[in-house]
């Protein structure tokens, strides 16, 4: 994490002490998701009975601040609001706890894997496009299991008479929603918790 010193003091001079009591309580009920430093800039996400805010500010030389932030408040009356001041405060105490700061790291890699996972994930529909899925294992697969690692291939076949040629799954259209059956679908579950980050038509 870049190095800059945030006190309470401080962020209470940009905003006031009812408003930094308001941030501080967002930080405690967790509303705030993601709180990122680029100097001079501090952005983030919390997040909102009407949905997530994207909140940025930046630090300016004289230890003021300039908000970005899309609230009212801001907008609108041009204050330093409790989302600008609840990112702050989050950045301040990830910077006094090394231990804090590893954790927000940790957790902020395994949102971005979750959410690249849910992108990758193909897509299922009672109303799709019907499709099987297929498997195939190298002659050698045996040798191979006992080495540690199989190679298979997989693909989808739509064409039920076998004339169409199977597709991979990189290979679908976009936007594609397939029609599996229970077996299938649940077997490319498993196929897709191993490959991680997106099925492809190879995978070990």
């Amino acid at each position: 994490m870049p190095s800059v010193k945030l006190t309470q003091k401080q962020i209470e001079s940009w905003c006031g002490a009812a408003v930094y009591a308001e941030a501080e309580a967002k930080v405690k009920r967790g509303e705030v998701r993601r709180a990122d430093l680029a100097p001079p800039w501090i952005e983030g996400l919390l997040a909102r009975a009407a949905g997530d805010l994207r909140c940025r500010f930046k630090l300016l030389d004289n230890g003021l601040v300039e908000s970005h932030c899309p609230c009212r408040a801001n907008r609108e009356h041009g204050l330093i609001c409790s989302h600008v001041a609840a990112l702050a405060i989050s950045v301040m105490r990830r910077a006094a706890d090394p231990g804090r700061e590893q954790r927000y790291q940790e957790e902020q890699r395994r949102a971005r894997r979750m959410a690249d996972s849910m992108a990758a994930t193909i897509t299922r529909d009672p109303h799709g496009r019907p499709a099987r899925l297929l498997l195939a294992l190298p002659e050698d697969w045996r040798g191979q299991f006992d080495a540690g690692a199989v190679t298979l291939r997989c693909a989808f076949q739509f064409d039920s008479a076998g004339a169409a040629a199977p597709a991979a799954p990189e290979a679908l259209p976009s936007r594609t929603a397939l029609r599996l059956s229970p077996a299938d679908d649940n077997v490319l579950c498993v196929l897709e918790d191993i490959a991680e980050n997106g099925l492809k038509g190879t995978l070990t």
